[in-house]
């Protein structure tokens, strides 16, 4: 969200402290990657613009559809990711063989630690987290730390994959076309179907990278998703 777009809904917060409440929760912008101890590591601009191309599309800043402290979540997630990729592809001046899953796994890790020390609702209106976020925000940052952990494997693993592997992964994006780790329900059942067209399109740009078949993993099995149960998104 853009500094500027922050400052246009400011002028109706006239509380003092409600001021710096509103700034704390949606001041994400990549200038202020307050959610990673590097910021003060500054990378030199024009090298950040020449690298931005190479980005993985794991790491893609597309925001998923669905509710805003979930997006929010996400964000935190791919600032931290995207900044530990700029870090190490400029310190090894290669964008080949770079270690996605270690960092998603270490990222993992460091809020694991964060959760060990303070749970989830420990620190609720303490304003004591941090970096802060709210503690909503900060439980959906373990389960996208999940999803990155699997979906950074699954690329790792994927040239070396046979065909019936391939198969299978191909089998359980259909199947699960929205992240179950984020544990969320589709409520409305008459908008179920949009709601997993815009997942599904969202899934396609993360995935880019495999060169598989992008309109394959988009054709969602009605059937078998109703049968399961299982698949989530945040219905209004």
């Amino acid at each position: 969200m853009s500094a500027s777009w922050l400052s246009s809904i400011m002028g109706s917060v006239t509380s003092s402290a409600r001021r710096r409440e509103y700034e704390r929760f949606w001041d994400s912008r990549d200038e202020e990657d307050w959610t990673f101890d590097q910021h003060t590591a500054r990378l030199d601009p024009a090298l950040v613009t020449e690298l931005l191309p190479h980005m993985p599309s794991l790491f893609s800043k597309t925001l998923p559809p669905c509710g805003y402290e979930i997006q929010v979540a996400y964000q935190n997630m791919v600032h931290r990711l995207r900044l530990s990729w700029l870090h190490y592809v400029a310190r090894t001046q290669s964008t080949e063989n770079v270690p996605l899953h270690s960092f998603c796994a270490d990222i993992k890790r460091r809020l694991e630690l964060e959760q060990n020390r303070d749970p989830i609702g420990a620190l609720h209106k303490t304003g004591e987290r941090t970096p802060w976020r709210r503690e909503t925000v900060f439980a959906f940052e373990l389960r996208w730390a999940d999803y990155f952990v699997r979906e950074a494997g699954m690329m790792q693993r994927w040239p070396n994959l046979g065909e019936a592997e391939r198969d299978r992964q191909q089998f359980m994006h259909r199947l699960f076309p929205i992240p179950k780790e984020l544990k969320i329900v589709i409520k409305n059942k008459d908008i179920k179907r949009e709601i997993i067209a815009l997942w599904n399109t969202w899934n396609g740009e993360k995935r880019m990278d495999l060169g598989a078949n992008d309109d394959e993993w988009q054709e969602v099995d009605d059937e078998e998703v109703e049968d399961t149960g299982k698949v989530a998104a945040s219905a209004a």
